[in-house]
């Protein structure tokens, strides 16, 4: 994406560019690998990460300031929309996604959302481009005879 000006601090030269990067966590409830997650989000200098099988529950946007307590994304910079199994469910979910947003790409945004627990979307402006980004989280698990069939015929096709 080349629209002249600062761009990403993780970005060399007047270009502007967005560094992305896709994650599956395979859950992240035990409070060790949010910070990780975060951690690695600021060491990369991400602009966009964006996490799959999150296994947190509930769902929200949270704009994150130095200084600023974000509660479940502590430490994070810049905002992130998430989207997980209902809170009042029982058990433990295998679905929930996140997107990760740095301050850079943050102001931009003018859309966010979800729909139900493994989607979460947003949509917003640097200079004179748009873009949109969405997050699905929509394995395939059949552990039935029939399900692994129909995935082998679908896979011949």
């Amino acid at each position: 994406m080349a629209t002249g000006g600062g761009g990403s601090p993780g970005c060399p030269g007047k270009r502007e560019c967005m560094r992305v990067v896709t994650v599956n966590v395979n859950g992240m409830t035990d409070g060790t690998k949010r910070p990780e997650i975060v951690e690695c989000f600021k060491k990369g200098r991400v602009d966009v990460m964006v996490v799959t099988e999150t296994h947190v529950k509930g769902c929200g946007v949270v704009e994150c300031q130095e200084g600023r307590e974000s509660g479940l994304w502590e430490g994070m910079e810049g905002g992130v929309i998430w989207t997980g199994m209902n809170e009042k469910s029982k058990g433990r979910g295998n679905e929930g996604c996140a997107l990760l947003v740095s301050p850079w790409v943050w102001k931009g945004v003018d859309g966010h959302g979800w729909n139900g627990s493994r989607i979460v979307w947003m949509t917003g402006k640097i200079g004179l481009v748009k873009y949109a980004w969405v997050c699905a989280y929509a394995p395939v698990n059949e552990k039935s005879k029939t399900g692994r069939e129909k995935m082998r015929v679908f896979g011949r096709s």
